[in-house]
């Protein structure tokens, strides 16, 4: 452990507490939290992380990642109870001590998408607003502040040269304060990757193209891209649409994954991280091609 990667953690936890703890007791819980965090086992870049068997990831000098189960405890550490959704993610960050963010990224096997499909942003918003009251009835019972969802703060957008896909909803958290949560998905043969940024608000802007820099180290396989599907590969459950929130179209039998959360539910578990935090998502997120 350096201490550097000390101080980062330190950095990385004074935004995931709850805000209304005692004073002392957030100082506690920020040593403590930030130690066992910085005691996990950190990949330093440079390094290569296979990601399900469909992508790589070339992490940059400089840079750092989780991957399961360590991932898995550092979702535990900021006070989640991890599921089976989050048994693929992995964490990265910049290893500088001034630096402020991290990224959660998760592979999903839904199968292939069609993206020729249009999304239309109103219906759409009045499905997720469903799924977020239920979600909002679940925090409550587990005591999880909960988060209200306002509209769009960035109408869904899908580059088809990319394969990349984007949109931001705006949310009132339970302390009154706001949460753009502006996630990024890019398409492969047989999935997607999802990629949520968390950062300080004030930091956000000029991180950006440090987190994008980071980014780039993400690529598809060579014959997992979504240029390389085949007519016989498993259709997704999902439409462009329903990969943003609300339920899957009904899936083949026996569907791919059962138990899993929608994409919106998903995309509100990782904001639980977060108390003082900003979630958004890349505006370079293809990577190498």
């Amino acid at each position: 452990m350096t201490t550097g990667r000390l101080s980062r953690a330190l950095t990385a936890a004074a935004l995931l507490l709850i805000l209304h703890a005692p004073a002392q007791a957030q100082e506690t819980s920020q040593e403590q939290l930030a130690h066992e965090i910085a005691q996990l086992n950190w990949f330093d870049g440079p390094n290569t992380i296979e990601i399900a068997n469909v992508a790589g990831f070339d992490i940059p000098a400089g840079y750092e990642m989780l991957t399961p189960p360590d991932s898995l405890k550092f979702i535990e550490l900021n006070g989640n109870a991890p599921t089976a959704d989050d048994a693929g993610d992995y964490i990265l960050q910049n290893d500088d001590i001034n630096s402020t963010w991290f990224a959660i990224l998760s592979y999903e096997p839904s199968g292939h998408v069609d993206d020729s499909q249009p999304i239309d942003p109103n219906q759409l918003l009045a499905t997720t607003q469903q799924a977020s009251d239920l979600d909002n009835e679940n925090r409550q019972k587990q005591g999880i502040p909960t988060m209200t969802l306002n509209g769009w703060a960035v109408t869904p957008t899908y580059d088809p040269t990319t394969h990349r896909l984007e949109w931001a909803f705006n949310f009132t958290n339970q302390d009154g304060t706001k949460t753009i949560n502006l996630n990024a998905l890019i398409l492969g043969r047989t999935g997607e990757l999802r990629a949520i940024i968390v950062d300080d608000p004030n930091s956000l802007v000029k991180d950006l193209p440090d987190i994008n820099t980071a980014m780039n180290g993400f690529s598809f396989n060579f014959g997992q891209r979504y240029e390389d599907t085949q007519p016989a590969d498993p259709k997704s459950p999902y439409t462009m649409a329903t990969l943003i929130g609300g339920a899957p179209t009904p899936p083949p039998t026996p569907p791919p994954k059962p138990n899993h959360l929608t994409p919106l539910l998903k995309a509100l578990t990782a904001l639980a991280i977060l108390t003082a935090g900003t979630v958004i998502g890349l505006r370079a997120l293809a990577g190498r091609r």
